[in-house]
């Protein structure tokens, strides 16, 4: 049984609520990702610079996509990583 969470019920779905002082996996895994589209995109569109052929909204968009893994793997890497595969 983890300690991590309160399960609660719904019909049987096992959905969990986080616990106290996890919030930090959220902000990783989707708050970074999510501010450098939205926060960067409105500055980097008015823009006519190129890198590598493409312009640089859609470069960056790209460096986005290896941003969000990147948090991703970092959040698994500090966190459920060491909970083990007990369900």
């Amino acid at each position: 049984m983890r300690t991590d969470g309160v399960e609660k019920e719904n019909g049987g779905a096992g959905l969990r609520e986080p616990a106290a002082g996890q919030g930090w996996r959220v902000a990783v895994g989707l708050g970074v990702p999510f501010c450098a589209i939205v926060l960067a995109i409105p500055f980097l569109g008015g823009t006519r610079m190129t890198v590598a052929a493409f312009p640089l909204p859609v470069f960056w968009m790209f460096c986005c996509f290896i941003l969000a893994s990147l948090c991703m793997a970092i959040v698994w890497t500090l966190s459920d990583r060491r909970r083990g595969d007990d369900g």
